[in-house]
């Protein structure tokens, strides 16, 4: 009854949606519609153009989502890009062609750049002291300064980006997976599964987790490649998240999503999503982020699977989620970095690029990257970005309301820390009165008693930080019916 329970509530989620959207003008959805499709002429146009209103909403109601990210530096270089890393104080990208490039990661300045001298497979990882690239049946390793530190050849291409953790290598081939020292590039064990593996791998202090094609998990002891278990699930397998040293999380091709306990041999819950293939996991807490292919961003209890919320990613999702200073950064198949609000779970933010991305995000310290492609001139383009903090004004009423009707303006504000909120009021541009101290509470009631153009002005602080933003609003003695 539980089980037939929760998925009636992810479907009634679903359905409660498409409703939702169907029914309303087109005004009220098509933000949804235009992000979903492929569209043209000027209604891309005015799509793009509202992406970068600033804090201030001459119109009242809700804002668009603004960008919460500003460029710090950018580099082009030639090529398709296939992968970005951060080590030590640098950062690094490849292209498809073979070129690697190194820079400061602080101010993009170029440190190195080198030809592979073959075509590099997608995907750039990083560990502990080095940077890992492949090629069709090569590993090379470089570390910091850019010197190849190791060059193995390998016995196929692989099958999932290289894995460095604790000064071991984890190299997954389509039949096969080698555990190598890091330094040397010997073999330490290797496994055949007698299936092939799908590509889903988790690699955790003291067991490796793999699944096979057919639907099965094999539970591995990372010390010498024994086989601990094997559990068969009848079903793909596309994404692995260890939440805990007792259990583990399932994504399955067909959309649901389990936790098993390991010992036990027992399903703890369980949840069908739809029929879209599960990309990723986030752990947060007491919480799990769900991303689907079909871009479905699901909030889950970690506990016990209830659904607390669910947000549409624009697009196709490709990448592994990101938390970024309070925000999930989520990237698809359209040139923009999506961002939701880590408490409320809603869409806060998004960065429009001027390419296609084409690799997954990377950070160091206080910076974020990402790398685009632009195919038309065959070059790639790198941007490292810094979290600015954001605030939105929004009201229960769109502009223009009448003289005594109550209307309740709401702050929704990003990259504070413990947030208070300071309202002002302004009449016809004379000078603005502080209607509401600060407190912790971001929303202020107001009841206008004088027909004018108002602004509201709100200051959020912390003990860090200050902004200001305002959003103009129209009373007027009566609106008629």
């Amino acid at each position: 009854m539980v089980k037939r329970a929760r998925k009636r509530q992810a479907l009634n989620f679903l359905l409660g949606f498409l409703l939702i959207v169907l029914s309303q003008p087109l005004s009220a959805r098509d933000f949804f519609i235009e992000h979903r499709a492929i569209v043209s002429g000027s209604l891309e146009r005015r799509l793009v153009a509202s992406v970068f209103k600033a804090d201030t909403n001459d119109e009242g109601g809700d804002l668009e989502k603004a960008s919460s990210l500003t460029p710090v530096w950018s580099a082009y270089s030639a090529g398709r890009i296939i992968g970005i890393a951060t080590l030590g104080n640098t950062i690094c990208w490849a292209t498809e062609e073979g070129q690697v490039y190194l820079a400061e990661a602080q101010n993009g300045q170029l440190k190195k750049s080198l030809d592979i001298g073959q075509e590099l497979s997608p995907g750039l990882s990083s560990g502990q002291s080095n940077y890992w690239l492949s090629a069709k049946d090569k590993l090379i390793g470089l570390n910091e300064e850019g010197e190849k530190v190791l060059e193995l050849s390998l016995p196929g291409p692989l099958s999932h980006q290289v894995m460095e953790d604790r000064g071991q290598l984890f190299l997954f081939f389509k039949n096969s997976l080698e555990v190598r020292d890091g330094l040397k590039g010997n073999i330490i064990w290797k496994y055949e599964p007698p299936v092939e593996l799908s590509g889903s791998a988790v690699v955790t202090e003291k067991e490796v987790f793999i699944s096979t094609i057919s639907g099965q998990l094999l539970r591995l002891d990372r010390k010498n490649g024994r086989l601990k278990n094997q559990y068969d699930f009848k079903e793909a397998i596309s994404s692995i998240a260890v939440p805990d040293n007792k259990s583990i999380l399932l994504g399955f091709v067909e959309g649901r999503v389990q936790r098993f306990v390991l010992d036990k041999n027992k399903v703890s819950w369980k949840i069908d999503l739809g029929t879209q293939r599960v990309e990723s996991f986030l752990i947060h807490g007491k919480k799990v982020y769900v991303l689907t292919s079909g871009g479905l961003l699901f909030k889950l209890s970690l506990l016990g699977g209830n659904l607390d919320s669910w947000q549409v990613v624009p697009g196709r999702a490709f990448s592994q989620p990101l938390i970024f200073r309070e925000e999930i950064l989520v990237l698809s198949s359209t040139p923009f970095i999506y961002g939701f609000d880590l408490k409320l779970g809603k869409q806060s933010s998004e960065t429009q690029l001027k390419y296609e991305v084409k690799t997954g995000l990377a950070v160091w310290k206080d910076l974020l990257f990402t790398g685009s492609y632009d195919f038309r001139e065959n070059r790639s383009l790198v941007i490292a970005f810094k979290k600015e903090p954001q605030v939105i004004i929004r009201a229960s009423k769109e502009s223009p309301q009448a003289v005594g009707r109550r209307i309740v303006f709401t702050v929704q504000a990003s990259g504070f820390e413990k947030p208070k909120y300071e309202f002002f009021l302004s009449l016809d541009n004379e000078q603005p009165k502080l209607v509401r101290k600060a407190s912790k509470l971001n929303t202020w009631t107001w009841i206008p008693g004088q027909s004018g153009d108002y602004k509201i002005i709100v200051r959020v602080t912390d003990k860090k930080l200050s902004k200001i933003s305002e959003l103009r609003y129209n009373i007027t003695s009566f609106i008629g019916e």
